[in-house]
């Protein structure tokens, strides 16, 4: 489906700049009648990278048959198709269609089903293989239907799968266990009555192009390869992804495969189970009752018992020795034998299971539970918790089986794949299950199985054993909890490590109380079971808890912040006393110098006074040298109005202007001098006068 145009050298009507749903609308738009033939075959979709959204180029042959499709995308986007070259890497039409159906970014994400429904896709299989399947699925889903299909490659089977967690559906066990590892699953896509099935990675469609994809099967199903009576099915099609390698070791890149479904027949499983044969014999033997042959059997016993009995016999004893030490020797045997046999009934009794299941045991946990007469998960029998701390911040599933129910069986559970070293399985503790379980059923002891804690932890009196574990565990955790540890009214003390002397014990607390039916944590596990498969739920829990590390350590460090804060302040007052001390000092001093400065400020404001009186006078006689200078030049322009007559004046009055001018600007740049260099001593005693302002004031 996903072959792409080997290069550009065809020509080709180009409908260019068509977003999706624009493309979708068009084709749309045509009557059954309009849509070209060999539209599926002859015409490609090319999809440009572009940094503004997706758009898509519809290229269609040179033809008159395509006449219908170039008027009406003149009609809807008022623009002309273009002769061009087929672009490199163009799609088919329906291969195109179902890349722009997952390229666009949803503005309303379509629905999946409700419940959920899945379709599972074997190829590769023979009938028997498919049995398999069939009988797997059959036990695990809420309901299954099933189609087959020929092609080139051999049979096909389709298993149409419905997951709904509040009914009976353990399927996400199925697919954790790896049994259909081989198969591809799609999930089911549901706007309407109909149904596409896409893969579980790419199920984020955006609603409207979904509509109109479902629309454009049901107007032109032959475009699909369908006929038309065929879109009446529920599942129009299946979309599906397959990785590079998947279907060739040779594939470099991945592989899109379109299964039309709309006109195979999914057969309910009813119709596929074995029925009872027609051809059955059937008996009713009738019966009387016989006191003859009752009589015949009490003769019989009669003659037989005279062969019942024993025959009397003498035997020498084995006593030599006076009889008090033969006495106390099995004394000491029996209480050895009473001990042993005491042991054995401990832990072979009936009593409770304590299973623990790590995220990466989980898949071993749905395989066992598969294996568990469904009357005891529906029962609610098997209790279930779930507990994660510091020291396991990915969590653990415990699972509490009751006596009565028995329990899994370890090496089995090894055998779905399990090498941790790390205990699953639980027993309670064989001294305690000897001496206290029946006085405390408030508190439990569990170990490993195959291990008991040695010495026994047990008080003198031991009506009071939860009393007096709770007041030892309290001292173990006081250092971990600062004293202020609420206990469970019925605690788990779940003792976990290897048998020996110099291991280190791991200890546990679980509230007993916490523990609820299995059933009703059905949804819980399965979606645990998802984010494993398919995110890896430890690494993304690893990083909350560094997140979690994180935000601790910056309460820390608040506390200590504010703990250094209060430390500050102290020795910041502590300084500051001293300080003011030394100011105080200080300030004498300053009070005493700043009365000299205030005297010598006065002195050189009189002075400045005396300056600026002087730059006063300076400045008036500046204004009478400006008028005489304005006199000098109205003199100057009656000599020019008078100059024919009066030339000689005019020679003479010109050397004496002359004369006058250069007088003039000596004298005036005299006068700036004197007035720049007042100026300058001006500002100079300014400023020492407001510095010695500002030493006044603190006094």
């Amino acid at each position: 489906m996903a072959e792409r145009s080997p290069s550009g050298t065809r020509s080709s009507w180009v409908l260019a700049d068509l977003e999706p749903a624009a493309l979708f609308d068009l084709l749309l738009s045509l009557e059954p009648g309009e849509l070209p033939a060999t539209l599926a075959t002859a015409a490609e979709i090319s999809i440009p990278p572009s940094a503004f959204g997706v758009s898509a180029d519809l290229h269609v042959p040179v033809s008159p048959e395509y006449e219908p499709l170039l008027r009406r995308f003149l009609e809807t986007t008022e623009r002309s198709a273009e002769q061009a070259p087929v672009a490199e890497g163009a799609l088919p039409v329906v291969a195109g269609l179902c890349h722009l159906l997952f390229a666009a970014a949803p503005e309303r994400q379509a629905a999946s089903t409700l419940p959920d429904t899945y379709l599972l896709i074997a190829e590769g299989r023979d009938a028997a293989g498919a049995a398999e399947i069939f009988d797997e699925l059959r036990r695990h889903a809420t309901a299954l239907r099933v189609a087959t299909a020929e092609s080139a490659a051999g049979p096909i089977w389709f298993f149409q799968i419905q997951d709904d967690p509040r009914r009976k559906s353990t399927f996400q066990s199925v697919l954790a266990g790896g049994d259909l590892d081989d198969c591809r699953l799609l999930l089911g896509i549901a706007e309407g009555e109909r149904r596409l099935y896409v893969p579980l990675a790419r199920a984020a469609l955006d609603a409207s192009l979904f509509l109109r994809f479902q629309a454009l099967m049901l107007r032109h199903p032959s475009l699909f390869g369908l006929a038309p009576d065929a879109v009446e099915s529920q599942a129009l099609a299946a979309i599906e992804v397959r990785s590079p390698g998947v279907s060739s070791p040779e594939d470099s890149e991945e592989t899109w495969v379109f299964w039309p479904l709309a006109h195979l027949t999914f057969h309910a499983r009813v119709a596929l189970e074995p029925a009872l044969s027609g051809g059955a014999r059937f008996e009713m033997p009738s019966l009387r009752y016989s006191p003859e042959r009752l009589e015949e059997l009490q003769h019989a016993l009669h003659r037989a018992a005279p062969q019942f009995g024993y025959r009397l016999e003498l035997r020498p004893t084995r006593l030599r020795e006076p009889a008090e030490i033969e006495r106390r020797r099995l004394r000491d045997r029996l209480a050895e034998i009473e001990y042993r046999l005491a042991g054995l009934d401990s832990m072979h009794a009936a009593k409770p299971w304590l299973w623990r299941f790590r995220q990466r045991q989980l898949p071993v946990l749905a395989r066992l539970l598969r294996d568990m007469p469904m009357d005891v998960l529906r029962e609610g029998r098997l209790l279930y918790a779930f507990h994660a701390d510091e020291f396991d911040p990915a969590g653990s599933h415990f699972l509490w089986i009751p006596a009565e129910d028995g329990g899994f069986d370890p090496e089995e559970a090894m055998l779905y794949g399990d090498d941790a070293p790390d205990a699953m399985c639980f027993w309670l503790d064989p001294y305690w299950a000897r001496y206290y379980s029946e006085e405390n059923e408030a508190c439990w002891v569990f170990v490993p199985r195959h291990s008991a804690l040695f010495p026994p932890m047990h008080d003198w009196h031991t009506a009071d054993m939860a009393g007096y574990l709770r007041r030892v565990m309290s001292r173990w955790f006081a250092d971990v909890a600062d004293g202020d540890t609420h206990w469970p009214a019925e605690p788990i003390y779940l003792f976990d490590g290897q048998p020996g002397p110099e291991t280190r014990l791991h200890v546990r607390v679980l509230d007993r109380s916490a523990f609820a039916p299995l059933h009703t944590r059905l949804d819980w596990l399965n979606d645990n079971l998802i984010v494993a498969r398919e995110v890896g739920i430890e690494p993304l829990v690893r990083a909350m808890a560094e997140d979690t590390s994180r935000q601790r350590l910056v309460r820390f460090l608040a506390v200590r912040a504010k703990q250094s804060q209060r430390d500050f302040d102290r020795l910041a007052h502590t300084i500051g006393n001293r300080m003011v001390n030394r100011f105080e000092s200080l300030f004498a001093l300053l009070d005493e110098e700043s009365e000299n400065v205030l005297e010598e400020a006065y002195a050189t404001a009189g002075e400045l006074h005396d300056l600026k009186q002087g730059l006063s006078r300076l400045t008036k006689v500046k204004s009478d040298m400006n008028e005489m200078l304005a006199e000098a030049e109205d003199h100057l322009h009656e000599a020019e109005a008078q100059s024919v007559s009066l030339s000689r004046e005019l020679h003479l009055l010109e050397t004496k202007l002359k004369q006058a001018m250069r007088t003039r600007r000596r004298m005036s740049d005299e006068v700036m001098d004197e007035v720049r260099a007042l100026r300058e001593l001006h500002d100079d005693l300014k400023e020492r006068f407001h510095k010695m302002l500002k030493m006044e004031k603190p006094s």
